[in-house]
This record gives structure tokens, sequence and C-alpha cells, in this order.
């Protein structure tokens, strides 16, 4: 995927949004999904990987799937700036292996409310849309 390549195996989850695509694998014991998303040439941000037992699959997206809004909106605002990790540490009130983390695409070691407070803390507004389900 990063090489710009498409697996064997694949579809697009528009449910959980533009760009998103889950890989299914299966396996001779049990099934296996990865869902990711890969907008940028640099990292494809890995939203969740599991072997399939259960319908949780769209919940737990869907707050990958917020995590990595955050999260590509905090790479990016680092990268227009020009910061260095030490500096976006700083403004960001964390640590520089947390930035690190952040730009491999760490999403598991994010909460939404870390995120949000990252954000805060440079003075961007985060704003959610409830969408009715009908």
């Amino acid at each position: 995927v990063q090489n710009d390549l498409k697996p064997d195996n694949w579809k697009p989850i528009t449910s959980v949004g533009s760009g998103v695509k889950k890989i299914r694998v299966s396996a001779s014991d049990g099934i296996y999904r990865t869902i990711y998303i890969a907008k940028f040439k640099e990292v494809v941000y890995v939203l969740h990987a599991f072997q399939k037992k259960d319908q949780k699959t769209r919940q737990e997206a869907l707050n990958m799937k917020l995590r990595a809004t955050l999260m590509i909106q905090l790479t990016k605002v680092i990268k227009d700036n020009g910061w260095k990790q030490e500096k976006a540490a700083k403004k960001l009130g964390v640590t520089q292996p947390r930035i690190s983390d952040l730009q491999r695409g760490k999403i598991d070691l994010f909460s939404l409310d870390m995120l949000v407070n990252m954000l805060a803390s440079i003075g961007e507004e985060v704003e959610i849309k409830i969408k009715d389900a009908a």
C-alpha cells in the first residue's frame, strides 16, 4: 500500500470515510481485517487490525477515523509551520517521542481526548458534527 500497490482482497469502507479501505485476509486460523487510510505518500495510517470475531467493527472504525483525522491535522500543522519534533512537542505540550509516534501514525497510542487537547493547545478548534443515522 505504501508503495502505491493494491492488495488482492480489499474494498473501500465509505461508511467510515473517504479514502478508508479494508484488506481481508483468510488464514487457516481465521479471517483477519486491516482498516487503513492512505491519503499521504509518506505515511499509511492503520486504523484497526483485528481477527474477525463479532460485529463491533463499525463503531471501532469510526473511533479510529476520528483519531486519524485529528492526527492528520496535527501532522499537517507541524509540517506547515516547519516545526522540528522538539519544537512541536513544546508547542503541543507533549514529549518529543510522542511527536515521533504521531508522525509515524501510531494511532493506538493516542486517545481522542489527548488529540483534541493537543490541537487546543495551539489554538485549533475541533468541531464534531453528528449525522442522523437514517
